[in-house]
Order: C-alpha cells, then sequence, then structure tokens
C-alpha cells in the first residue's frame, strides 16, 4: 500500500506460546555485535533481518543457533553500507553441530568500517485484520491493521517492522554439512567375486519395520577391539546367534537345524567381522538397494552433552560410510541424545517410500486453482521505528484512510455458508490502494455501533469487494428457480 497511508500506531500484546496454557520456550537468538535495524515478516513462515555494524577491525561475530545455521547460510548478505558493494568473506568450516555455532567472519583488508548484514529465517507469519467504519454522513473509513509475533528470542528496540505478503518461494537446504560427492572409481580389469546380499534383524519405529544393519559399540567405533579369533562349531557361533557387533552386519541365519552341534565335532576358529569389513558390507548393500541409511547415535551416561555426543558418534559412522563410497544423499543421521544398551551407534536400513502428492488446490472464481489467480503484492513498512520486547505480539497499524464503501444487501443460496431464504447485509468497498489486501477479518460499525463481522478473499488493488457481515432475518428472499 501506499506510504501515506501509512500510520505508525501500535498496540503491544502478551505472547501466548503453546497449548492448554502450557508455554512453550522462545527460539533462540542470532547474536551479533552488530545492531538490528530492520525486520520484515512474511505470510510463508520467513522473516527478513537487517543489521548494522560499525567495526573497529576486520571481523564480524555471529552466534547462530543450529536450527537456523542452514537459513543463514542460504540467505546471508554483507555489503558496504557506504557504498553498497558486496563485500567477500570467509568463516570456518562447520564440522560439528552442537547447540550454537560460533562464525567469525573475517573480511578483507583493509576492510569496511560500516557493514549492513541481512538474512532471512523462521520466523511465523503476520495475521491481517480490518475495521471498517460506515458512515451515512460522510465517507466510511478502513483501518488495516498487522499482528506481528517476535518469537526471535531478542528485543525489537527502535527497529523498522514491516510486513510482506507476495509469491516468493522459501524452503529448508543443508548447508552447513561438508558434502563429499562420490567419484568412479576404475578398475584395473582384475575380476572380483559377488558378495551375497546382507542379512539383518527387524527392529519396529514407530509401527514401520526397520532392518538392522549393525549395532556398534563404544569400543569398536574408538578402535579398541582388537578383533580376536573366535570358536565356530558348525555355524553355531556366538556371533552368529546374536550376539557382539556382527549381528545384522553380515551374519547370516543358520537354520534351526544347524544351530545344534555335531557329535565330536571339532570346533573351527574364524576371525570376527572388523568394524570396517561391516561398513564396507553396509555399503556394498546400499549403493545397490538404492535404500536410505539411518545411523542412529546414542549417548553414554557419563556424557555432558548428551545430544552433542550422540550426533558425534553418528558422524563418525556417516563418514566411514561415504569414505566406502555410499553417497551422502542415501545416509540420515539421528541423534537420538540417549542410551541403548550398550550401543554407540546403530545402523538401519530405511525402505523407500513414495514421496507424499501435494494436496489439490482449491478453485477461485474463475474456475482456476487460486495460487493461479492473479492476487498482486503487499508490502508495508513503519515509517518511524518500533519497539516490541521479545516475548510480545505488536498490532501494527498498516492503512487509516477514507474509503468508497456502503451498505448494500447480499443473496447467496449456493454456498456451504449462505441462505436460500434471507439475505445477508453486506459492506461493499473498493481497496483504496495500490496492493492487495490479503485474506482477514472484518469488524464492521456504524455511528459507534458494532454491526457484526466478516471474513474476506483477498482484495486485489482498487477492485470492489463484498463483506456480508449479519444476516437479515427480516428479508425473505423467494426464488424462481424455474427460469435459471
Amino acid at each position: 500500500m501506499r506510504k501515506n497511508l501509512l500510520r505508525c500506531t501500535y498496540l503491544i500484546l502478551p505472547l501466548a506460546l503453546g497449548l492448554g496454557g502450557c508455554a512453550t520456550s522462545l527460539p533462540r537468538p542470532i547474536e551479533s555485535n552488530a545492531a538490528l535495524g530492520k525486520v520484515v515478516v512474511y505470510r510463508n513462515g520467513v522473516a527478513y533481518f537487517e543489521r548494522y555494524a560499525r567495526l573497529q577491525g576486520n571481523q564480524l561475530k555471529l552466534r547462530v543457533p543450529s536450527e537456523r545455521l542452514d537459513d543463514l547460510l542460504k540467505s546471508l548478505t554483507v555489503v558496504d553500507a557506504k557504498s553498497g558493494k558486496p563485500v567477500p568473506v570467509s568463516f570456518p568450516t562447520v564440522e560439528h553441530v552442537g547447540d550454537h555455532v560460533d562464525i567469525a567472519i573475517q573480511l578483507p583488508k583493509p576492510a569496511p568500517q560500516e557493514l549492513k548484514i541481512s538474512y532471512v529465517t523462521e520466523s511465523p507469519a503476520w495475521k491481517p485484520s480490518y475495521r471498517l467504519k460506515l458512515s451515512q454522513k460522510g465517507p466510511a473509513r478502513l483501518e488495516a491493521w498487522a499482528v506481528v509475533d517476535n518469537v526471535s528470542g531478542e528485543d525489537w528496540d527502535r527497529v523498522a517492522i514491516g510486513v510482506g505478503s507476495t509469491a516468493a518461494l522459501s524452503f529448508r537446504f543443508d548447508l552447513h554439512s561438508v558434502r563429499f560427492v562420490e567419484r568412479e572409481t576404475l578398475s584395473d580389469g582384475q575380476l572380483l567375486g559377488v558378495a551375497p546380499p546382507m542379512g539383518g534383524s527387524p527392529y519396529t519405529v514407530a509401527g514401520k519395520e526397520l532392518q538392522v544393519l549393525a549395532n556398534v559399540s563404544l569400543e569398536e567405533l574408538n578402535g579398541r577391539v582388537d578383533n580376536p579369533a573366535v570358536a565356530d562349531m558348525a555355524g553355531a557361533s556366538k556371533h552368529e546367534s546374536g550376539g557382539g557387533f556382527g549381528q545384522g552386519a553380515g551374519a547370516s541365519q543358520a537354520p534351526a537345524s544347524a544351530m545344534a552341534p555335531r557329535a565330536n565335532a571339532k570346533p573351527s576358529l574364524r576371525r570376527r567381522p572388523s568394524l570396517d569389513d561391516s561398513l564396507s558390507g553396509v555399503a556394498v548393500r546400499a549403493k545397490q538397494s538404492k535404500e536410505k541409511i539411518r545411523v542412529e547415535g546414542f549417548s553414554l551416561g557419563s556424557d555432558k552433552d548428551r545430544l552433542g555426543e550422540s550426533l558425534k558418534r553418528a558422524n563418525q559412522i556417516r563418514d566411514r560410510l561415504m569414505a566406502n563410497g555410499l553417497p551422502a544423499e542415501q545416509i540420515e543421521v539421528i541423534a537420538a541424545g540417549r542410551p541403548a544398551q550398550g550401543d554407540a551407534v546403530r545402523i538401519l536400513a530405511v525402505p523407500n517410500e513414495a514421496k507424499p502428492q501435494q494436496p489439490g488446490q482449491p478453485a477461485g472464481k474463475t474456475g482456476k486453482p487460486l495460487s493461479d489467480e492473479p492476487l498482486g503484492n503487499a508490502f508495508f513498512l513503519s515509517g518511524t521505528p518500533l519497539t516490541v520486547e521479545k516475548g510480545r505480539s505488536a498490532l501494527i497499524s498498516m492503512l487509516s484512510t477514507e474509503v468508497e464503501a456502503k451498505p448494500v444487501y447480499y443473496f447467496d443460496p449456493i454456498s456451504a455458508r449462505g441462505s436460500d431464504k434471507f439475505a445477508f447485509r453486506a459492506a461493499m468497498l473498493q481497496n483504496p490502494s495500490e496492493h492487495t489486501l490479503d485474506a482477514g477479518p472484518f469488524t464492521v460499525y456504524a455511528d459507534g455501533q458494532f454491526l457484526g463481522e466478516g471474513l474476506s478473499d483477498p482484495i486485489p488493488a482498487r477492485s470492489r469487494a463484498f463483506i456480508p457481515f449479519a444476516l437479515d432475518r427480516t428479508l425473505i428472499v423467494e426464488t424462481d428457480r424455474a427460469g435459471w
């Protein structure tokens, strides 16, 4: 909407998080030595943050929660505040992600003294709310408000706050993980024997049966198992009957008749498979089947950072699987953050699942999906800085202006919430701005009296709309359907 229609009035409201009265902690903020200057909240689940820094040296520090790191790396820009030219930056490679990641951005020398830093990160969508005041003596008045929730984890102190409604897309993408690309291994032509398929044991998670490929103890993970020879009597060794690391990671399931030792049978000695042998077998199987491998890391009772240590152990196995040629996109890493009966890591086979289908779009007035109909964009920015503390919501005035509107009767015998007997009292108004008014609730007043409430579809710029707000039971409508 046009900036000359914008009013900087705003109300501060308490922010209710959680359901049923259970409070939920606020998300952790992105901490920086750069002052926050602008926040623009969008309807697609993200917000744009703009910061300004005056540096004494050539280093900019950011402390980023791990769940926000991908959004930051995907959208971070650093420019010279005076010239507007982009500034090249470098930061340390992130190999292990705990609760926070400390990023020290090294700037080139000589570094600009004033920087503008911007990025996009996850945020609740803003909500529109409208007030329409009808009058018999003069023009009507329209007020448009935006409800903005500050759950960024930091105070917005004298910040330019805006809201936007566009067709911009936003998504998650992993940028902080170090990614290796599998390269083809050329052979000198030597023939290789073909190994049998891997065995495994079932493992049920959330009603789905998964196959356990390997259980890794802490000693095996740290290389403290010297792989001794073990007795094997008619295939009934401890390893094949379920003990040790080899369960599901290459151990064959012998039939019941083979589990009993034969008379006068002499035990044979063989070496149990090493961790490298088992991981190599897992990688070969996964590459052949194209299935995903889930690596679950567990903690120990002595761990201070259970989640971090779980993730560290799972990443160790992931790196060794990748070293065996398994592509990174086939490996799913999970930090359980809990102990699991002596296991440091568990490797599971995840069956391929059908991808979920996008739900169908409801049709609009033209018969096309609503997403295909031109609705336009909206952008509002406060003309003066506002202050919204963390954990608070703000009701910000976006528009307050005279509008062409009048009361009318609106008859709707077709829709689910319509009436084939009575007409609705409605307001016919014209959007006075150059931008779309987003779909939202309208509260209608006249001469200091509350008349009713209605809900509008998006109203394109300069177009008219009907807002039904009350059912008039004094006016009965009779229709002649024979002529339809």
